[in-house]
């Protein structure tokens, strides 16, 4: 990939950094294409930091996703990583004051739910598709349309404003249903497949046996 140099911004100073590409190690997720982590370090504050890019076309990387120090709470690894970075980015936009962006980047990120769970159309439709397959029940339903529409919101000019408030309430709940997509759902499944191998055959009927045992004619005879 032709990158000799790539150009970050300081989370602790907020001032442009370089970083020659043999800082950067390759690493690999199942749900995605290659992504390379680089370590940087700030020229005017000396602070470390670590970004993180995926690969575009086989030639070119992404922009750099700040990985490391993050500020912010990291989402579970079962949800998958271009999720995982639309979120991010939506966190980024709030943390700098841009609440419209904020709102727009959760939109993203419920596209990128319906994409992972292969729900096609406009969102409105992908979203119910989502339901009437029983992956979401009639509560996220809602929340995943409330995010929808203030996505619209932001992303038509004119629209409504999107307040602090507003965007900070959808950070939440992409999150909520984030983790019940991808994070619950699957500790529940592997709960259940748990307990199938570990609970013994049933003794009702030995129970039954014992019961019909005591019961059998009165006492004493």
């Amino acid at each position: 990939m032709n990158a000799p140099f790539l150009m970050a911004v300081c989370p602790n100073c907020k001032r442009p950094v370089a970083a020659m590409e043999d800082r950067s190690v390759s690493c690999y997720d199942d749900e995605g294409p290659p992504c390379r982590a680089t370590l940087m370090c700030c020229e005017e504050c000396q602070e470390p930091f670590v970004v993180l890019q995926e690969a575009l076309n086989g030639r070119d990387w992404d922009q750099p996703d700040l990985l490391w120090p993050n500020t912010t709470k990291a989402l579970h690894q079962a949800i998958p990583l271009k999720i995982r970075k639309e979120f991010s980015e939506a966190t980024q936009c709030f943390q700098a004051g841009q609440y419209t962006a904020t709102a727009v980047m959760v939109r993203r990120v419920m596209e990128g739910v319906c994409q992972s769970h292969n729900a096609t159309g406009t969102l409105f439709k992908a979203l119910d598709d989502l339901h009437s397959r029983g992956l979401i029940d009639k509560r996220l339903l809602e929340w995943a349309h409330e995010l929808r529409a203030l996505g619209n919101d932001g992303a038509h000019f004119g629209g409504k404003p999107i307040t602090r408030q507003d965007a900070e309430d959808a950070l939440t709940l992409a999150e909520a249903v984030l983790n019940y997509m991808y994070v619950f759902t699957r500790q529940y499944e592997e709960f259940k497949q748990r307990r199938a191998k570990s609970v013994p055959p049933s003794e009702e009927g030995a129970s039954n046996g014992s019961a019909s045992t005591c019961e059998s004619g009165p006492v004493g005879e």
